[in-house]
């Protein structure tokens, strides 16, 4: 079995990694004085350049809702044309599932985003939308498609999928339209409820299951 076998414990593994990170987000938030999530928009400043700033924009819109939908939508239709309809469960109970979760989160706890950003942003900050969802993406893709994958391809499909989250999450920090701690606990919601998503959806039998 490879490094990276989406099997039982490596769900268990993710879901426990999540975990993690919601609490490291929220222990973050809820310092006071708040000294990270002060100091990171600090270091960031330090790094921006038009260029970088317009890369950041591409990839914040790349991981928002249009985005989002029009990849659900292609591999849906996808993985309904190999029959393949446990499979769509997972993706879709995992993606639409962090969407819900952190947005509900979102509302309970009502914190406001970070001054002067970089772009538009509407509702509240804690946890980051795009982060839950880009990584309950990520965890729901490796899930279904990791063995259909041929064995050469897979470390570089598991780098590009779970890097995708990363930098999402990246531009958020970068656009300040969130704090460091929001983003951690945005890839907390999406790490942990799509792994929950995989070990109960995904078919019993092999240690694969149809997903």
């Amino acid at each position: 079995m490879g490094i990276f076998e989406p099997d039982s414990k490596a769900f268990v593994r993710m879901a426990a990694a999540g975990l993690l990170l919601i609490a490291v987000g929220t222990l973050v938030f809820s310092q006071e004085p708040n000294r990270i999530d002060q100091a990171v928009p600090a270091v960031v400043a330090q790094w921006r350049t038009p260029v970088l700033d317009r890369a950041m924009a591409i990839l914040t819109h790349a991981g928002g809702l249009f985005a989002t939908l029009l990849l659900l939508a292609a591999v849906a239709v996808s993985l309904y044309l190999r029959k393949r309809l446990r499979a769509i469960l997972v993706v879709l109970v995992s993606v639409f599932g962090a969407a819900a979760l952190a947005s509900t989160i979102k509302e309970l706890v009502g914190r406001a985003r970070p001054p002067a950003p970089l772009m538009e942003a509407g509702g509240y900050a804690f946890p980051s939308w795009h982060a839950a969802v880009s990584a309950a993406l990520a965890v729901s893709l490796f899930a279904v498609f990791y063995h259909r994958m041929a064995p050469r391809l897979r470390p570089l499909f598991v780098s590009g999928l779970f890097g995708w989250p990363l930098l999402v999450g990246a531009s958020r920090i970068y656009l300040q339209v969130h704090w460091a701690s929001d983003v951690l606990a945005g890839w907390g919601v999406g790490l942990a409820w799509a792994a929950f998503a995989a070990l109960i959806l995904r078919e019993k039998g092999d240690g694969h299951g149809d997903a």
